[in-house]
């Protein structure tokens, strides 16, 4: 059963939307002071019904137009972006910085590592399309766990000057 926050990633072959979700990451929790529960689902012999229930619940990405876009088109299932910690990210960011660093500034390692000083968790391309479980598991728990770190960063630190901003981005990103 999910709990009040969700944070969910997916892991595919590819960047193209042909490109099949393998992997379902999700990290439930309550509260900050709830370490939170791992479901890490195979796409292709998981019972996903759990999704359907991730829509009573408030959904965290990281680039989560990706997300929310293949699990509609593949899996028909339409999840809510309720916070998404690229946008934020984005948001934050000033214009020299994006104009200077315009590959990777907003990657969840990149930001994880600029903002937190997260170690870098990456793995090779082989590791991330994996139909194996022991290959993918703890990559993706590390891109849940660092997604939740980020949300909180940014939840405790995001100008709210720019949360109408934010709001409309997100919000114009559901479909």
């Amino acid at each position: 059963m999910l709990k009040k926050y969700n944070v969910i990633d997916i892991e595919t072959d590819g960047l193209e939307l042909d490109d099949a979700i393998n992997w379902i990451g999700i990290l439930t929790f309550d509260s900050d002071d709830d370490p939170g529960e791992y479901i890490i689902l195979d796409r292709h012999k998981d019972n996903l019904d759990i999704l359907e229930e991730a829509k009573r619940c408030i959904n965290i990405f990281h680039n989560g137009k990706f997300d929310t876009k293949m699990m509609k088109y593949q899996l028909d299932v339409d999840i809510k972006m309720d916070h998404d910690t690229m946008i934020l990210a984005y948001i934050s960011s000033n214009a020299s910085d994006l104009i200077e660093n315009r590959k990777g500034w907003l990657t969840l390692k990149n930001c994880a590592m600029r903002l937190l000083g997260a170690p870098n968790w990456d793995v090779g391309i082989d590791k991330k399309t994996s139909k194996t479980r022991k290959d993918v598991e703890e990559y993706l728990k590390l891109d849940l766990y660092w997604t939740r770190e980020l949300y909180k960063y940014f939840r405790d630190n995001f100008d709210q000057r720019d949360y109408k901003t934010y709001r409309l981005v997100v919000d114009t990103s559901n479909v």
